[in-house]
């Protein structure tokens, strides 16, 4: 095995040190089916990162995935990487697009905060989270900013009563 990792790796040397290009490949990827392709793995793989149990659920292999949704096999998608990394600037504009739809995608899924509520009464904007009452709905919600404040108080009182609980149990917990 090590022997075999020897060879790969000088091959590698090799070639990426030659000045040639990578073949063409005898079935030839388009760039926007290469780019739909990598922004599929990407998606996948962070699937698999965060939740590996829904492709599992859902009896989804990501490379037969791939490989079935574009009618492609290994042997080629390799072929057309291969081709279309060789060509540095080609292979960073489709790279680019790949982070460009994935950012639109995240910006679609994400929650946006909700707009601040306006009412009539002058003293709105005084009005603490704490009095905000569901049952009254003339009472605007809570600001970012309260919110913001009230998330603030609730890690330092746990910070503090952790440190009270180390004082009463004498130290840290390794000192026990």
């Amino acid at each position: 095995m090590k022997k075999l990792v020897f060879i790969f790796l000088c091959a590698l040397i090799v070639v990426s040190c030659s000045n040639n290009a990578a073949p063409k490949p005898d079935k030839m990827l388009s760039e926007d089916d290469m780019v739909n392709i990598l922004y599929d793995i990407a998606l996948l793989q962070a699937i698999k990162s965060f939740t590996p149990k829904s492709l599992n659920d859902n009896n989804i292999k990501t490379q037969t995935y791939i490989f079935n949704k574009y009618k492609t096999d290994s042997l080629s998608f390799a072929q057309n990487h291969l081709y279309y990394a060789s060509d540095l600037k080609k292979y960073d504009k489709m790279q680019k697009k790949v982070f460009d739809r994935l950012k639109k995608a995240k910006a679609k899924l994400e929650v946006k905060p909700p707009k601040k509520a306006t009412t009539t009464k002058p003293d709105a904007a005084k009005t603490t989270a704490a009095a905000v009452t569901p049952a009254n709905p003339n009472t605007p919600l809570p600001t970012e900013e309260d919110l913001a404040k009230k998330q603030a108080q609730a890690k330092i009182d746990a910070i503090r009563a952790s440190q009270r609980a180390r004082k009463v149990h004498g130290g840290t917990a390794s000192g026990r």
